[in-house]
């Protein structure tokens, strides 16, 4: 579920924070093509929805 201070879309730098790694990886993330990217001139974003089902269909329970 997107929180309500999330930002309708995310930079690496939120992604960094939301996930509590490092910029290289949150970039590596971004230039992986596993979410839709928004370029926009040199920056690129992803929508906040797609990040969270990413993060949904992609996490993996410790046992």
């Amino acid at each position: 579920m997107i929180k309500s201070n999330v930002p309708k879309f995310l930079s690496a730098n939120h992604i960094m924070q939301i996930l509590q790694i490092s910029y290289f990886e949150a970039n590596q993330i971004i230039k992986s093509n596993l979410l839709p990217v928004i370029t926009i001139g040199n920056t690129k974003r992803v929508a906040a929805k797609d990040f969270y089902k990413w993060l949904e269909t992609n996490r993996v329970t410790a046992g």
